[in-house]
């Protein structure tokens, strides 16, 4: 099941239902609290003692080691140490709340898969025009995972609408990292460092928007955008030795042939592709290069039972290569 939603997850989408057909569409300005009840996510995480029983009907009990539980289905999501404090859907609820009413924004979509193990929402932050054109949706991602697999994560994603490129965009300083919160952590800190890194959402937006027109604005010549390249490639994959370069059976410049003709062959479709007036510049090179790593480029198993592209995407290699090629760009207009 591609889309890894299970007969006990729940699904909210605001305006339009998704391919799979599944979940409950809502009006667009859906807030978070609302959401966390249609999607079925108002159930709590649930620490127990582990207790074995043996073949003779004796019962062992697991020490220091309780089950992460399910409160409503009383599935077992993982193991633990006593004193290990879950986070709650309601505490991630309570957070998209907050970016809400900060930002005047609503919730574009919430649920969980894997039954429960992870849950999820996702706040539309408006459109930023690169041109009148060209324009981006970006949303602000606010997720954990209950099997102990994935921290608390808050991230940026945004999809170029012209031609569904979606990218990680920048969080601190327009870099591509996202903000992940130990589960070692006690409750109260998790909280108090996400409010922290939640103070000022709408300017983390209105900066980047600002630095994608000019991005947007400025052409690049058929130099430039080879250098441009090269610096992505080597951000990524290290330096690209003389030894390298001249040895004809190198694997790494044979990559690098090969992954950047093909940013360089969506730098010369983007026109053709889209129609938008931003075709030719440096803004034109980033995408030709995100939506490479977004769609294109073959996805290794980074996670055991994640849909890998967009586990990719948001925390594996795919957004490592956003951040290294916005990185290079923003360089470029520094």
């Amino acid at each position: 099941m591609a889309h890894e939603i299970t007969a006990t997850d729940g699904l909210m989408l605001a305006g339009q239902r998704a391919w799979h057909g599944l979940g409950t569409v809502l009006p667009e300005r859906t807030d978070a609290m609302t959401a966390l009840e249609v999607a079925k996510l108002d159930w709590k995480v649930e620490v127990a003692p582990i207790v074995a029983q043996l073949a003779d009907g004796r019962q062992v009990e697991g020490g220091e080691h309780c089950a992460v539980v399910r409160s409503d289905t009383g599935e077992m999501f993982a193991t633990c140490k006593s004193g290990y404090t879950p986070i709650q859907n309601r505490d991630i609820a309570e957070l998209a709340m907050e970016v809400s009413q900060q930002s005047q924004r609503a919730v574009e979509s919430a649920g969980s898969v894997r039954g429960g193990r992870r849950v999820w929402f996702l706040l539309d932050m408006g459109t930023i025009f690169a041109a009148s054109d060209d324009k981006i949706k970006p949303y602000l991602f606010i997720g954990a995972g209950h099997d102990r697999k994935m921290a608390l994560t808050i991230g940026c994603i945004a999809t170029r609408v012209v031609c569904a490129n979606t990218f990680a965009i920048a969080l601190s300083e327009m870099s591509t990292e996202s903000l992940k919160i130990r589960h070692n952590a006690s409750a109260s800190e998790r909280m108090a460092e996400v409010r922290h890194w939640l103070e000022t959402p709408t300017s983390i937006f209105r900066g980047y928007g600002e630095k994608v027109v000019q991005l947007a604005e400025t052409p690049i010549t058929d130099e430039q955008l080879q250098a441009y390249f090269t610096s992505v490639w080597q951000r990524i994959n290290g330096p690209l030795t003389s030894d390298d370069i001249a040895n004809e059976k190198s694997r790494r410049a044979n990559n690098y042939a090969k992954e950047v003709g093909m940013w360089l062959r969506n730098f010369r479709d983007d026109k053709r592709q889209t129609g938008v007036s931003t075709s030719g510049t440096i803004w034109s090179a980033l995408n030709s290069v995100t939506q490479w790593a977004q769609h294109e480029q073959t996805i290794r198993k980074e996670s055991t039972g994640d849909n890998l592209r967009t586990n990719s995407v948001l925390f594996g290699s795919a957004a490592d290569i956003n951040k290294a090629a916005h990185d290079a760009a923003f360089a470029l207009i520094a």
